[in-house]
């Protein structure tokens, strides 16, 4: 059986944390036959074995998931604070989790006890989100005391399975000989839980006594250790060395340890051992004479330790009565119920590692506009294609319960700028910018993506000019779904009789130049004139509201001199939409800056042919074949300011702006020569554009595109940003470890 142990701290092997995972996977392994493997959380790629058992380091989520993946478990173990990253991975595969939990990640410390413990206030837990998802999606959930087993059933309402932790004899048993030298007090405490204050305390009022202060401790104490001349601080060593060099060991702790490992290894050596009658201590001291009942009390603290260095008879029934205590956590036994355990788990459940790729796709889905829309269309084919897994996510930061391969974030309705880059897998962008440059700031967020989607080749365009690599641009166009946006079918009832319609879609604002559209139509025509113009708004675009030309609109159709016009300021399905496709003749979308302008795309394949500038997205699928393309007057300034992109509150700051206008005089005259021309004309253009769109522009058609983009991007190993990432964080280490050297002094003192 392959077995996987993971942890966020397990290289370097340092912490009774990490020692007791290498001595259960070492049990595993020597003892029942295991293939056992560790992978830990740090900066640096490493591979190292202990005896049978092989290490291997990760960098970040999405090199878990690699490794899981190369491994192959039959089960997880995790420790610490990966377990949620584990869980998700694991639920991915149907791997049997067991969640071994070795200190207060999931139980955290109120404020209350994190002040009388002397743990750090700013220190971050999981919450209990977290914690939940764990406790319910693991297959089993071990601790490591009856005291931590009491805290967690409290907080939880759940049962815990108490497995204690492994010890092998091997890593701290010292030998006689050039083993011992026993000159020193000992003590892991160089933190204000762990006791330091004790610890520098007895050291000051002791000076004829030398102590050794083993392990990591807090700059400011590290200062007030080496200011005390028989203290000699020893940052890392074995524990068989540092025991061998105890005639006493010390454990002050000032929170409830949640087990106490060194406790067991110091009394089983026989080294008299004095420790703070808290937590899981409690469970291995008993009523020896081991345990300090008053352990914040410095006095109580040197009275017993002066006993047993002072007193052979106390000296001696401290030593013995700590190997008898010590016995019962020495018998393997802990080591044989993890391995019942794990193996009842795995004939229960069997992973399954032929798993397809997961896409998220971030955005909303059921607001009247159009990107939602998009994505929706987007949601329903992805779902339906066999070779993916679809979540559905407003934000990037949702969380999910299996790990994400892709995400594809498009919304308009957030602040792109703020938006928060996922920890894990390949990042798309879908953006659009009408106006040429794209904002900087976005520039800055899409320089972290591995792709950018964008709808047309003028987007595309406008993203190069930014500055955007050009090999991670895909053109994504829109489609139609060529079962509803057809010739054929229904038709919408306008209250008109009036034999040629031109027909607007879209929100009546400005960039769209419903203003230009408004008065060519009066310039072209009259209310006597066989002709009407069909506005079809958009009365819930949440962009827009308040600046729309709704008033202006109003007015003109009072007006009696004016050409007839019909307002349509409902919400129309699509169905209702293409049925008023089809009963208009000639589209009319005089924009000033669009990015794709699905309209046309969809009256195209409802045979309705269009007015459409020569300029910009639309040419993407409109030509003279298909369409009536508008010369125009191009706008292509520099400009530097900060500019409202829609009624939502936001702005960017823009560089330049690339645009066009139609003249009302040239737009009136287009118009002018439809209502004038030979119907053949249209219906040339319209069955030219039918097969287009149909050919061309299906949903179908669009998925493929978008799973070409996905598959070029699975090729790639990491995404983009965490190539970054890691190396920062390499350098961050190097320079965290080079700067402990220095501040440790490696050199310690005799």
């Amino acid at each position: 059986m392959r077995v996987l142990w993971t942890t966020d701290k397990g290289y370097p092997v340092m912490g009774g944390a990490q020692i007791t995972n290498l001595a259960f996977l070492k049990n595993l392994s020597e003892k029942f036959a295991h293939d056992c493997h560790i992978i830990c959380s740090y900066p640096r790629k490493k591979r190292i074995r202990f005896g049978k058992v092989k290490l291997a380091t990760f960098r970040d989520t999405h090199e878990l998931k690699g490794l899981v993946l190369g491994l192959r478990p039959d089960i997880i173990i995790s420790s610490l604070d990966v377990g949620v990253h584990v869980q998700r991975i694991a639920n991915l595969y149907n791997i049997p989790t067991v969640h071994y939990l070795q200190s207060y990640e999931y139980a955290p410390p109120d404020r209350a006890e994190r002040e009388s413990w002397k743990v750090s206030l700013s220190r971050d837990y999981s919450d209990k989100s977290e914690a939940d998802f764990i406790f319910r999606e693991s297959d089993a959930c071990v601790v490591n005391s009856l005291y931590m087993k009491r805290r967690f059933e409290k907080k939880y309402g759940r049962k815990f399975l108490v497995i204690y932790p492994e010890l092998t004899e091997e890593d701290f048993l010292v030998g006689g000989g050039t083993e011992r030298k026993e000159k020193y007090i000992t003590g892991i405490c160089g933190f204000p839980y762990k006791g330091a204050d004790i610890f520098y305390e007895l050291a000051k009022r002791m000076s004829h006594e030398r102590f050794l202060l083993v392990g990591n401790s807090l700059y400011e104490y590290h200062r007030k250790f080496e200011k005390l001349e028989n203290i000699r601080i020893l940052p890392y060593t074995r524990t068989k060395r540092f025991l061998g060099m105890s005639k006493a060991v010390l454990v002050p702790s000032q929170w409830p340890e949640p087990f106490g490992r060194i406790v067991v290894e110091a009394a089983a050596n026989g080294i008299p051992t004095l420790a703070s009658l808290t937590g899981g201590i409690t469970e291995i001291v008993r009523g020896t004479p081991l345990g300090v009942k008053n352990y914040k009390d410095p006095e109580s603290w040197e009275k017993k330790l002066r006993n047993i260095l002072e007193s052979e008879t106390a000296r001696s029934r401290n030593s013995s009565q700590g190997i008898r205590a010590s016995r019962r956590f020495l018998k393997g036994r802990s080591g044989r119920e993890l391995d019942r355990l794990i193996k009842k788990l795995v004939r229960r459940k069997k992973p399954d590692y032929n798993v397809k790729s997961v896409i998220a796709l971030s955005g909303h889905k059921k607001e009247k506009t159009a990107y939602s829309s998009v994505n929706s269309t987007w949601f329903s084919l992805l779902e339906n294609d066999t070779k993916h897994i679809t979540l559905d996510l407003e934000s990037p930061s949702d969380f999910r319960d299996i790990p994400v391969d892709f995400f594809i974030h498009h919304d308009y309705q957030q602040n792109f700028g703020s938006v928060s880059v996922p920890r894990e897998g390949k990042f798309i962008a879908v953006r659009t910018w009408d106006f040429g440059m794209f904002p900087g700031k976005w520039v800055g967020k899409i320089d972290e993506c591995d792709q950018l989607w964008v709808h047309s080749s003028w987007v595309k365009r406008n993203a190069v000019k930014s500055g955007i690599d050009k090999k991670r641009i895909k053109v994504i166009p829109h489609g139609i779904d060529e079962k509803i946006f057809k010739p054929g079918g229904e038709k919408y009832g306008l209250s008109t009789d009036k034999s040629l319609k031109f027909l607007f879609v879209g929100a009546t604002v400005f960039r769209k130049g419903i203003d230009i559209l408004l008065k060519a139509f009066g310039m072209a025509f009259s209310a006597e004139d066989d002709v009407c113009l069909v506005i079809k708004d958009n009365p819930r675009d949440v962009f827009y509201s308040g600046i729309k030309y709704k008033d202006e609109i109003s007015a003109l159709r009072k007006d009696k001199n004016y050409p007839e016009l019909i307002y349509i300021d409902e919400y129309l399905s699509a169905r209702e939409l293409a049925s008023l496709y089809r009963v208009c003749d000639v589209g009319v979308f005089p924009y000033r800056a669009e990015g794709f302008c699905l309209p046309i795309l969809e009256a195209m394949a409802c045979g309705l042919p269009s007015i459409v500038p020569r300029f910009g997205a639309c040419l993407d699928f409109c030509a003279d074949s298909n369409s009536f393309l508008t010369p125009v007057k191009r706008f292509n300034m520099p400009v530097l300011g900060s500019f409202a992109i829609n009624t939502l509150g936001f702005s960017e700051e823009v560089e330049e702006v690339d645009f066009c206008e139609v003249s009302p005089e040239t737009l009136a005259g287009f118009m002018r020569k439809i209502y004038n021309t030979d119907r053949r004309i249209i219906e040339n253009k319209s069955q030219d554009g039918i097969t287009t769109a149909h050919e061309r522009f299906r949903w179908s058609n669009v998925l493929s595109l978008m799973k070409l983009c996905l598959g070029e991007l699975e090729s790639r190993e990491v995404p983009r940003r965490l190539k970054r990432t890691r190396a920062e964080n390499f350098k961050s280490r190097r320079k965290f470890e080079t700067a402990k050297e220095v501040f440790l002094n490696l050199k310690p003192r005799n």
